[in-house]
């Protein structure tokens, strides 16, 4: 996929394209190309010279792996809701990915808002949160009863570590292992399963969406 927004730092914006697909996101910024599995951990993966940088631009720290620091994405992104009649609807995403420079207490970035906003039925939702899990469930919680999104995190097979996740692009898919999946019973036997059962788990963004989408409702093992 392809999405089509802007990225802004120190106040200054450029256009981009943001290119993922499904588990690594690629971005083009003042003529040099950046990877990262997230936001906060994009970088360029080739010799760097110090003069290729334009600084009204771009901030690498050397201290966060040379990434993309201070700064902010926003883009648009298709996506569709299943009613609760199981009708599928196409919508719209805005989503808004910012996150400061580096503290050097906590050896991370100052800090990471996620923002999703959707138009719809001429009513505007918005879920903001440093988790894009977290906007996410807030948008659920103003959509009508029985309405789901119709991607990774509104699938039945998305789910996270019970140690933790980042603000995007680590959600587990347990599609390759379903029937372990929902048998699985409590915290314990999960972290078996996902011990036990790593080389079958691919890390998906919560935005992506595949053919063996079920949706999630009230089942699910652990979030």
């Amino acid at each position: 996929m392809i999405y089509k927004g802007l990225y802004t730092h120190k106040g200054r914006t450029s256009p981009i394209e943001i290119h993922s697909d499904s588990k690594e996101l690629t971005v083009e910024i003042a003529g040099l190309v950046f990877k990262g599995t997230e936001f906060t951990d994009l970088s360029y993966e080739e010799e760097l010279a110090e003069r290729m940088i334009d600084n009204t631009l771009i901030t690498l720290d050397p201290r966060f792996d040379d990434y993309l620091t201070d700064c902010q994405f926003e883009f648009k992104v298709p996506q569709y809701l299943l009613t609760s009649e199981g009708r599928k609807e196409a919508i719209e995403l805005e989503m808004c990915f910012r996150h400061g420079g580096y503290n050097e207490q906590s050896k991370g970035v100052e800090y990471e808002e996620v923002s999703i906003t959707l138009r719809w039925n001429g009513e505007i939702f918005i879920g903001k949160s440093g988790f894009v899990e977290i906007a996410f469930d807030q948008l659920m919680k103003q959509l009508p009863k029985g309405y789901s999104f119709v991607n990774c995190y509104g699938c039945l097979y998305g789910d996270y570590s019970i140690y933790g996740n980042s603000s995007f692009g680590t959600m587990m898919c347990f599609r390759h292992i379903k029937q372990k999946y929902k048998l699985t019973n409590g915290k314990c036997e999960y972290d078996s399963l996902c011990v036990d059962e790593r080389e079958n788990i691919e890390m998906v963004q919560e935005i992506y969406c595949c053919d063996d989408f079920e949706v999630r409702g009230n089942g699910g093992v652990y979030r």
